[in-house]
């Protein structure tokens, strides 16, 4: 049996303050939290999946081995019904500030790349649920505080577990897998092929080889662009693909909202042809979009109509004789009418002349 010591990484987000390293091993340094991050920011991606379906991670280099889940604050919690860990007020501490439930990161850092991990059959999250407890300490923190901006630094000394030896992990040969990283290639597992993805993390649990994998992903996309070379997912069969060239953290956030900005574009004129080129709208949105123009168009045209109204009523006769180079019916009449009345007055030494319209 072999034992190793271990410290931890929380990366969550707490009541008021939004998602950052929450706890991190002592020693920790810039370049390895570096090391880290793009591994457990790909593992939080399209988190509307995760409720029932945690993720695993496993990723190790020379200087170090990292192994976690990323699940839901409340399952974590809950897993812990089955230990002897005071919960009584973790239950009210799952939810944000706009009642959303709190997704999290939560794992152990060995800083001996030769460490065993343990193996695929004692992944449980109630493993994990001690970590919960830098969640809660750090609950009430505002974000002007400097407490919101520094992790807690947690030694090397959480835990000691007595690990399967080599023989009972069952190694598999990882020659080709563990090439990707030159070939900038990754590998895809079916969710459901249990028995592989067991080998395959035992394998990596053991081996001080340079390796990554995340297991429980949901979109191809989201590990393409990740430095990730293993990753399960829920299609039929395995299939080996090209990467795309991994970009930094601040690229990726700039791309999302990239992203947004045209999605939302795309909302308001689903018509326009890069929306249609793209396909980034569905037929619904087509639908809301017609149907909002043509009510805009209804309530314009009314618009309109009731301000030419109002301009008509507002126009005097004499304004409108001064517009047109032709006088109206209605002056042609009262012009003729009080023509008419003049002959009838008595001749002041002035005859009066009736003007020819026609």
């Amino acid at each position: 049996m072999t034992n190793f010591e271990w410290s931890a990484i929380v990366y969550a987000r707490t009541y008021e303050v939004d998602f950052r390293f929450i706890a991190i091993p002592q020693g920790y340094t810039n370049d390895d939290i570096a090391d880290i991050e793009s591994y457990v920011l790909v593992s939080t991606r399209l988190a509307e999946k995760l409720p029932s379906q945690p993720r695993w991670s496993l990723y190790r280099n020379a200087r170090q081995c990292v192994f976690g889940v990323t699940c839901m604050a409340n399952e974590l919690v809950d897993a812990a019904k089955s230990t002897d860990i005071d919960i009584s007020n973790w239950a009210t501490m799952t939810r944000d500030n706009c009642s959303c439930p709190l997704f999290l990161f939560v794992g152990y850092v060995c800083n001996d790349g030769k460490a065993i991990a343990p193996a695929f059959d004692q992944l449980q999250l109630s493993l994990f649920t001690p970590l919960y407890q830098y969640v809660v300490e750090q609950w009430f923190v505002k974000p002007y505080q400097e407490s919101s901006r520094i992790a807690i630094r947690l030694p090397y000394t959480l835990q000691k577990w007595n690990i399967k030896g080599n023989s009972e992990l069952n190694p598999k040969p990882l020659e080709p897998l563990i090439n990707f990283k030159e070939t900038g290639k990754i590998f895809f597992i079916p969710d459901d092929e249990k028995i592989l993805k067991a080998d395959i993390w035992n394998t990596i649990a053991k081996q001080p080889i340079e390796a990554s994998l995340c297991f429980g992903l949901s979109r191809e996309r989201d590990v393409l662009d990740s430095p990730l070379l293993i990753a399960s997912l829920p299609i039929n069969k395995e299939m080996i693909k090209e990467k795309t060239p991994v970009i930094s953290h601040l690229q990726a956030t700039q791309s999302t909202v990239q992203d947004d900005r045209e999605t939302e574009q795309c909302r308001e004129n689903p018509l326009s042809q890069n929306c249609i080129e793209e396909k980034k709208i569905n037929d619904q949105d087509v639908i809301e979009y017609v149907k909002e123009v043509f009510q805009k168009t209804i309530e314009s045209g009314k618009e309109a109509a009731s301000k030419m109204l109002e301009k008509i009523l507002n126009v005097s006769p004499r304004k409108e004789n001064k517009q047109n180079d032709q006088p109206s019916e209605l002056l042609k009449s009262q012009f003729v009418k009080k023509s008419s009345e003049q002959t009838d007055l008595p001749k002041k030494g002035k005859s009066t002349q009736l003007w020819d319209l026609d």
